[in-house]
């Protein structure tokens, strides 16, 4: 349905009268929506409009936003949820499970066929012909699609789980899922459906088999364990806050059992419960909060914070991180403990070396670094059900699912070349017409292949290439014709990319590719002026790669500690540009200043400076072995480092690593100077020999 875009015909704010109307027709379609869910969808004090958009088919739909995001559309007459909504309340429809790859087909716009469907261990859940229903992807309940079912689950067991099973009418990288905040969705945990339908296991099995489809199933048969989102965050120190100093092992055991108990009974005891342990946390003593508010900030030291997340404002690390961390009966106060302040609180954990604390701003006092190498943070573990990975990469399992920053997944970029008129008879031996779309390996196959068809290959020289009819009208100028009769292999390829068409196909993970016209446009990182002698950063081009502008800004917000705007760019009113007060280039070097003492300290290390000197004494001083052992060894290293700083974990992340600093040691000495000392401790001056390459007849 919005597959292709769509032309907005009016947009208009919501009177009252219809903003009523709205929410009686949404509660009575949804009868499973609360009111506290319904209030959420649709706050009144946020503005709510309806749009009357045409689609590529000329029919008029009815779209409406809740602060200009997509919430619902009106499609046959009946209210649809967007994905923003069903990512808020992924429980409102029924779902069915898919496979990745299958979500490209569905924003190609074809329909969801049954084999592709995965049949949870609880079976499929019990659906309806023309039921509302979204789809959602395996590991991950967050749905992606919004169609209606064609048959119901009983009939799509029956016919062996073949054919169209959902009319798709909307999904996540479609046109109306753009014209929101192009948001990924987040990641939510699965859960065993309510309703299963599957009465045997025989039924089931036989239509798997039949259809091709591995269910995969927990022990014999039996449902999965219980939900990660019935664990809240402070669950993972239910064990370790029991053994709190002045407890007795007597009095561990009695607070163990009467856990138990406390998990067993019915809701109303539970709420007298909750009261009970408020009262308790009152009676901890002045000993018991200093050691819950250390625990609680080594948790977080360790688990939920990384070197992007610094500089950190102290607030925001207590409000954000520590509290949450705490235990789901206990509360930590800061006033209940012998520091009685925050600030006296930070002082004692810089005193013994966890972190150090500046006041970048005046009165806000910030950490600007932490020693995640430190003993007590080394050395603090986290009882069973917290993340299994020590390493800080691994805090975004921690942190709320909902953070576009969290969700962030770089794109994959290629680099491809369109088949222009001029061309067309060269490449019309491999029947490819003028348009066509082919990599830089695809044209040399075609160049290759063409040459070695019609014997061009020159007999004398096999570093030639003869010249027939065809490559002198597409490959040579005017003023070249008459005296050039063959090109070298390099000049042949260089001379034909030149005269193909430039694009680039963009893939994000989940979403439908996109191939785009002309070369990839960077991300623009500028210094302007405004008003005499202020000076303000302007980043462009962000949107072109997926990243959010308001989550990113958030983000350079708390970096550079100054304001940010957003504004369209002059000239394109489809782009928008952050503005940063101050000039902010400089945090680019001061990062990387810190990546390589990062990566220097990794080199110093006795385990890797031992591997270093194995693979150059292997070497035996020889250049070329150099390369093929000793540079190997150091790119690991360098990935273990820089892969917590956005960098991929492989030869591709170390080589735009080594472009970002190359860009800076030009005009900056000391990434310059650091950066040949980071050469210099795995490879010796290299004096690569001079090539003298023959020119062929041009």
């Amino acid at each position: 349905m919005f597959v292709k875009a769509f032309r907005v015909k009016s947009n208009s704010a919501l009177r009252g009268s219809e903003s009523r109307k709205l929410r009686t027709d949404i509660s009575t379609a949804f009868p499973k929506l609360s009111a506290e869910q319904l209030s959420c969808l649709l706050p009144g004090k946020r503005e709510l409009a309806v749009l009357r958009v045409i689609d590529h088919h000329r029919q008029i739909l009815t779209v409406y936003l809740v602060a200009g995001e997509p919430a619902f559309f009106v499609s046959s007459g009946r209210i649809v949820p967007t994905v923003y909504t069903l990512w808020k309340v992924p429980d409102l429809l029924p779902t069915l499970t898919t496979w990745p790859p299958v979500l490209t087909r569905l924003a190609g716009g074809a329909d969801l066929m049954l084999p592709g469907v995965v049949i949870p261990p609880g079976g499929l859940p019990v659906l309806k012909p023309n039921e509302l229903c979204s789809v959602h992807l395996v590991e991950n309940r967050a749905p992606v699609a919004v169609g209606v079912t064609l048959m119901s689950s009983e009939n799509m067991l029956a016919v062996s789980m073949r054919g169209r099973g959902v009319n798709i009418l909307h999904t996540m990288s479609d046109h109306l899922w753009a014209s929101g905040p192009k948001s990924s969705p987040p990641l939510l945990p699965l859960v065993e459906p309510e309703q299963p339908i599957a009465t045997s296991d025989e039924e089931v099995c036989g239509a798997n088999d039949e259809a091709g489809i591995c269910v995969v199933e927990n022990g014999e048969g039996g449902a999965m364990a219980t939900s990660l989102e019935e664990q809240s965050e402070g669950d993972w120190y239910e064990d370790e806050r029991l053994k709190k100093p002045g407890c007795k092992e007597e009095d561990q055991e009695s607070e163990v059992q009467q856990e138990e108990d406390h998990h067993e009974i019915k809701e109303e005891v539970e709420n007298q419960g909750e009261e009970e342990s408020g009262e308790a946390v009152d009676s901890m003593t002045q000993e018991q909060h200093d050691w819950l508010l250390l625990q609680c900030c080594l948790h977080t030291l360790k688990s939920r914070i990384g070197p992007e997340d610094l500089p950190l404002a102290v607030a925001t690390f207590y409000g954000n991180y520590i509290i949450p961390s705490c235990p789901k009966d206990t509360k930590v106060d800061i006033k209940r403990s012998s520091y009685k302040k925050l600030s006296r609180f930070m002082s004692s954990l810089q005193r013994r070396g966890l972190l150090q604390v500046k006041e970048i701003t005046r009165g806000v006092q910030t950490i600007t670094s932490v020693a995640w190498t430190h003993p007590e943070i080394v050395s603090f573990s986290k009882p069973k059900g917290v993340g299994s990975s020590d390493s800080v990469s691994a805090r975004v399992k921690d942190m709320p699912a909902q953070t576009s920053e969290c969700n962030y997944q770089t794109p994959e970029i290629f680099p491809l070349f369109v088949v222009p008129v001029c061309l067309q008879p060269l490449f019309a031996c491999a029947n490819i017409k003028k348009g066509a779309v082919l990599s830089r390996v695809e044209v040399r196959e075609v160049i290759t292949r063409y040459v070695k068809e019609n014997d061009l290959v020159d007999r004398s020289n096999q570093s030639l290439v003869c010249v027939d009819p065809v490559l002198c009208d597409c490959l040579l100028d005017k003023e070249e014709r008459p005296n050039c009769t063959s090109l070298r292999w390099d000049m042949l390829f260089s001379r034909c990319m030149k005269r193909l068409n430039v694009c680039h196909k963009v893939v994000f993970p989940g979403r439908k590719e996109e191939i785009r016209k002309g070369a990839v446009v960077p991300i623009e990182v500028t210094v302007a002026r405004r008003g005499g002698n202020k000076k303000v950063t302007l980043v462009r081009n962000l949107e072109l790669f997926g990243v959010d502008l308001e989550a990113f800004g958030r983000l350079l917000q708390r970096r550079a500690q100054a304001s940010i705007t957003s504004n369209l760019v002059p000239g394109q009113r489809s782009l928008s540009q952050l503005q940063v007060q101050g000039n902010q280039v400089a945090l680019l070097s001061t990062l990387l200043v810190a990546i390589l003492t990062q990566v220097l300290a990794a080199f110093a290390e006795p385990t890797n400076a031992a591997r270093l000197q194995e693979a150059r004494e292997s070497a035996c001083g020889d250049t070329c072995k150099m390369l093929q052992l000793v540079l190997p060894v150091a790119i690991v290293i360098q990935q273990q480092v820089i892969q917590n700083y956005g960098f991929s974990n492989d030869g591709e992340g170390v080589l735009k690593f080594t472009k970002v600093v190359r860009s800076h040691e030009a005009h900056d000495p000391e990434i310059a100077a650091m950066a040949a000392k980071l050469k210099s401790t795995f490879l010796p001056p290299l004096t690569l020999p001079t090539h003298n390459g023959t020119a062929g007849n041009s």
